[in-house]
């Protein structure tokens, strides 16, 4: 009794639990074919995923059949896949137009193979679903993806008008890096080949967006950190990357080789993760750097994890193109309230300088008759003598800005008011003063 109690248990598993299940073959030498496949030793895909290095390898995925009647869909989700072709005994499956990616439909009555190869990494992230359970899955992706799409949107807009209100060119830059991000997640959801979008345009595509994301994300965060007044070196490596960026794009849409893809891939990203890494080391600078090192990473990491990790067969965090969205949904609401709140203190540190201007003005024609050469340290600020005390320890404009949390311009602005006040006009007059009389 337990004997039989224990098959029908199996039974029921293996029809209710197994059919669900998919299986593939790597095919290295190209030697089989939809008639000679059934014979090979197929392997079952775990995490419905099948993950391996750069191979020129055919694969082969089996759908065992199965007592269920009803119709069934198998997705290959991923763009960058060639000839990928159904079958099912004598009968050739076509594929489903307008769709995102590569879609079948057949039933389940005999076994079903899905032969598919790829001009970059074997990487085949794949769904089995009855077609009613895959029509509505897709109509709560493509939601999903409407909603991203017009945050985006939205954002993007937001920071242009913002630009044109404030001149502050940090809004401009992040603007159009957030639409170069968008249009990846655009091409990488396969929403153009819902439009039919050929692959050359999209290769092309591809590429011009490599180009303005690397380019953007780069002036965007130089500008938001004054990172050319703290790191002036960082812009010649930016631009030596950018050139070798823009030469292999070239290469690549000639070639359509992977292999220029990867180094194309491996360039965009180490910038990005070098200016990342930089703005980790200023992070103790103010909060605004603080959430930019914050934001930028889940995104930045699981991008590196889908677009370059996977090229070597491997990943780290599982990333795809939801967990990818979420991290760019949190980087768009944290970097952009960032940006705003570093404008406002820019604001209030600049209303401070115009202030200090009046003032100034004021002191001046208050005191036209004062004798000129006298070193009248008593009227320095509290900031002012920071500062010359820094200046008399040979610090220049740059680590004196970084020291004190203050912009290269405030600094400037303040050591001319020092050399007014001291009727002095260089650094080599101010350390030249009697160090034990003007002591601070």
């Amino acid at each position: 009794m337990k004997f039989r109690l224990s098959l029908l248990l199996c039974f029921l598993y293996l029809s209710f639990f197994g059919q669900e299940k998919v299986f593939y073959f790597k095919d290295a030498n190209k030697e089989y074919s939809s008639k000679t496949i059934g014979s090979a030793n197929f392997k079952e895909v775990v995490d419905n995923i099948v993950l391996e290095s750069k191979t020129d390898a055919v694969f082969w995925f089996k759908i065992p059949k199965s007592l269920d009647d009803g119709d069934y869909v198998f997705q290959i989700k991923n763009i960058d896949t060639k000839g990928a072709k159904g079958f099912q005994g004598n009968k050739v499956l076509e594929k489903l137009p307008y769709q995102r990616y590569n879609v079948f439909q057949f039933t389940r009555n005999e076994d079903t193979f899905i032969k598919i190869a790829s001009n970059s990494k074997a990487y085949y992230p794949i769904t089995l679903n009855k077609s009613d359970i895959f029509n509505f899955k897709e109509k709560k992706i493509i939601t999903y993806n409407s909603f991203y799409y017009g945050f985006s949107f939205l954002v993007i807009l937001y920071c242009f008008v913002y630009y044109f209100y404030f001149k502050d060119y940090a809004f401009l830059y992040y603007s159009v890096f957030l639409a170069s991000i968008t249009l990846g997640f655009l091409i990488i959801d396969g929403t153009l080949n819902l439009f039919g979008v050929s692959k050359k345009i999209t290769n092309f595509l591809i590429i011009t967006n490599y180009i303005v994301l690397a380019f953007f994300a780069s002036k965007f965060i130089n500008s938001f950190l004054f990172l050319e007044s703290i790191y002036p070196k960082l812009k010649k490596y930016t631009y030596t990357v950018g050139v070798l960026i823009i030469l292999f794009g070239l290469i690549y849409f000639i070639t359509d080789s992977h292999l220029y893809l990867l180094i194309l891939n491996v360039l965009v990203f180490s910038l990005l993760l070098i200016y990342w890494l930089t703005s980790v080391l200023l992070f103790k600078r103010n909060i605004y750097t603080k959430i930019l090192v914050l934001a930028f990473a889940l995104l930045l990491f699981s991008a590196i994890d889908s677009f370059v990790l996977t090229n070597f067969g491997f990943r780290i965090f599982k990333s795809n193109p939801l967990l990818m969205k979420i991290g760019g949904i949190v980087q768009i609401i944290v970097l952009w309230f960032a940006v705003i709140f570093r404008e406002k203190i820019l604001r209030k540190e600049n209303a401070f300088i115009k202030k200090e201007i009046i003032s100034f003005s004021d002191s001046i024609n208050l005191n036209d008759e004062k004798v000129k050469n006298e070193n009248t340290f008593e009227d320095l600020s509290h900031r002012e003598r920071e500062i010359f005390n820094l200046i008399i320890q040979g610090k220049s404009n740059k680590v004196i800005s970084a020291e004190l949390n203050i912009s290269v311009n405030t600094v400037k602005f303040h050591i001319k008011n020092i050399y007014e006040k001291l009727n002095i006009k260089s650094r080599k007059e101010a350390l030249n003063i009697d160090l034990n009389i003007t002591k601070l």
